[in-house]
């Protein structure tokens, strides 16, 4: 009997760079934000309803409409099985009918991105339709989303039969050749614009705004002549004005950065990296998975922190049993996230990752132990194994 094949449908980038839209409407958006409001400190997941117009799948444009919460969850984790109370929404929003159906979910406080377990979950719910569609949000406004597609593929398998027999004698008995069909799912980025009709006017005042804060403002080594002005106009006033004086020289300030040009000079000297530029790299990787900030630098005292750790986690994460477990799936998020996507990925290439982690457990080791700690320790020490 012919062994039955079973092969696992991984979710894999072919492609990036995506021109592939979406749009969320004012009203989404709106919902969007109400639930993040509402629920600050737990993730939450629905429904997406969506529309797509163009048959193209690199050109396709996608709006996002509709939400339906199915799901609060954790800090950590969120889930949800489809049931009959879709049906009832639908039924009370016909004009959702048309519409095709996908996953929305929130990282609360977290940064918006694709978690291990949320690309896991493109590749088992891309396995059972043509595309499928997920957006996260998170309370900034951050939004992310990716979709896939179901690529079929026909491979024709020659196989060649043979048996070994007594002294170790090979007997061919043939060959035969058939064909297979099988499909592979891949994954695309979304660019994302996000509708705010009700605020256009506030929009592009905002706009208008950030586009003076690029503008290099230059000055006279004096006040400003509107200064001047007002003091010449003001010459027989009885109380005492600050006469101006050029302004000094701003001292030099060393920008204590990750990748500072100094530092880039003589971070590696035969593969072996300098040690100011090595603790500059633990010490601001430290920083950010232990306060699991984006925010931090190297320059935060993450001395004068670590006594108020275990208390802001309680009341941000919990401390039950089930809590800890939950805290522990975040760990392991936030910990991937800042390996994979907030720092350079040549930081980790040339410092290699596992020194970088290891050296990252002793230093919080050091700092203080709590169930906290513990927890990000063996998220890190998980990070290594990968």
């Amino acid at each position: 009997m012919e062994k039955e094949k079973i092969q696992e449908k991984k979710s894999t980038d072919s492609l990036e760079k995506s021109s592939i839209k979406m749009t969320v409407t004012q009203e989404l958006e709106n919902k969007i934000r109400y639930l993040c409001s509402a629920e600050p400190d737990r993730e939450w997941s629905g429904v997406l309803f969506y529309k797509v117009k163009g048959a193209d799948f690199s050109k396709m444009k996608i709006t996002a409409v509709d939400l339906f919460l199915m799901d609060i969850g954790s800090a950590g984790f969120t889930e949800f099985i489809r049931d009959p109370s879709i049906g009832g929404y639908l039924a009370d929003h016909p004009e959702l009918l048309e519409c095709c159906m996908g996953l929305i979910h929130s990282h609360n406080r977290m940064t918006a991105f694709f978690s291990g377990q949320d690309r896991t979950t493109l590749g088992s719910e891309g396995a059972e339709t043509c595309h499928f569609l997920s957006l996260i949000v998170n309370n900034a406004g951050s939004y992310v989303a990716r979709i896939t597609r179901k690529v079929w593929h026909n491979d024709t398998v020659k196989r060649v039969l043979s048996y070994e027999t007594f002294g170790g004698k090979r007997v061919s008995i043939g060959n035969s050749e058939f064909t297979e069909d099988d499909f592979d799912i891949e994954d695309y980025p979304v660019n994302i614009t996000v509708k705010h009709t009700a605020f256009n006017e506030l929009h592009d005042r905002l706009a208008s705004v950030k586009s003076t804060l690029n503008t290099v403002k230059k000055f006279d080594r004096d006040f400003p002549s509107w200064n001047n002005e007002w003091l010449d106009s003001h010459k027989d006033a009885s109380y005492k004005v600050f006469n101006p004086q050029p302004l000094p020289d701003a001292p030099a300030v060393k920008q204590l950065q990750l990748w500072d040009d100094k530092l880039e000079a003589e971070k590696v000297e035969d593969g072996i990296p300098d040690g100011n530029y090595y603790s500059l790299t633990v010490k601001k990787f430290v920083n950010t998975i232990l306060t699991m900030s984006v925010f931090v630098n190297e320059k935060f005292d993450i001395k004068k922190w670590m006594p108020t750790m275990e208390k802001l986690y309680q009341k941000r994460f919990g401390s039950t049993p089930d809590e800890l477990a939950e805290f522990s799936t975040v760990s392991d998020s936030f910990i991937e996230f800042a390996i994979e996507v907030l720092y350079p990925t040549e930081m980790f290439d040339e410092l290699e990752t596992n020194t970088i982690l290891s050296s990252a457990i002793d230093e919080i080791t050091s700092l203080g132990r709590n169930s906290y700690t513990d927890i990000i320790i063996e998220s890190l020490k998980n990070a290594m194994s990968l």
